[in-house]
């Protein structure tokens, strides 16, 4: 969700490769999940724009993609991630184990870039928030999101 409502792809850029036969490029990203430890919500998004972010166009010879060769990165406009909390009891907690998210009552995951936007924001759970904690939990998200983009 963060990904798709940042336009982190730039898909005016991407929209310019076509084949002679008029078809254009899709982009879809598959995660397998091999084991489930907690904070899968950010994981998978993290792993995502990890993807994305070393995705390489393939060249394009008349209407055939040509997988081994490349023109190029993936055209991207920013970088996205995703910090999700969960509360147990009134307090909020960050990159909750699996045992922590059976025991929530409710999570929020904010998703920022990295060029400072809040792009998305999911509520699950009973759980309600404080909008001094929604402030709070997306200055955590930016804090805690350089840090993990920087790891990209």
């Amino acid at each position: 969700r963060g990904i798709r409502s940042a336009e982190a792809i730039n898909l005016k850029e991407l929209g310019k490769v076509k084949t002679e036969a008029g078809k254009v490029l899709g982009i879809y990203v598959d995660l397998y999940i091999l084991d489930q430890c907690g904070n899968l919500i950010d994981c998978a998004a993290l792993a995502a724009m990890a993807a994305l972010c070393t995705t390489q166009m393939p060249r394009i010879e008349g209407e055939k993609l040509v997988r081994q060769d490349f023109t190029g990165p993936l055209p991207l406009q920013r970088r996205v991630i995703a910090c999700s909390f969960e509360t147990i009891e009134g307090k909020a907690i960050l990159d909750a184990s699996y045992q922590e998210e059976v025991a929530s009552d409710g999570r929020m995951t904010v998703s920022v870039t990295d060029d400072g936007f809040v792009c998305s924001g999911q509520k699950s759970g009973a759980a309600g928030f404080t909008r001094e904690q929604l402030l709070e939990f997306t200055d955590i998200a930016f804090e805690k999101g350089g840090a993990l983009l920087a790891q990209i």
